[in-house]
């Protein structure tokens, strides 16, 4: 029997690549499970979370990355059939936090080099600029 070993690769990989998009759609589905669950958890027991921000703007909240900030601007890290409801409740609990503490940074940097060409003023958790 003359059979062309192309066409069998070729199945092959198309089951393979089914297989690993399979894979690849549970796993992240389990850890996005396991995000929310974790991040839920902590907003029950304690009144404060693990925030961060990176200098490349990325957000995570206990470790989690849940999203990026650009300038003052957030975009969540929302994976499709997940539910963003605890991702985002975190992020509104600590991202004010956090960019006050950036802030602060960046206003004695300024102040530091003598650019004190801004005043940062703190209302609640509302940030006022006064350029």
């Amino acid at each position: 029997m003359d059979e062309d070993p192309y066409v069998g690769r070729g199945e092959t990989r198309a089951v393979e690549d089914r297989l690993s998009d399979a894979l690849h759609e549970k796993l992240t589905q389990r850890f996005v499970d396991l995000r929310a669950s974790v991040l839920v958890r902590k907003m029950q027991d304690s009144h404060q979370l693990l925030a961060g921000i990176s200098l490349k703007g990325e957000v995570s909240v206990e470790g989690y990355k849940v999203g990026n900030l650009n300038g003052l601007s957030f975009s969540p890290n929302l994976i499709k059939g997940s539910d963003p409801k605890p991702v985002l409740a975190a992020v509104r609990r600590v991202l004010p936090t956090e960019l006050k503490s950036v802030l602060r940074i960046l206003i004695m940097i300024l102040t530091k080099n003598s650019l004190s060409i801004l005043v940062v003023r703190f209302i609640g958790d509302r940030i006022c600029w006064l350029i």
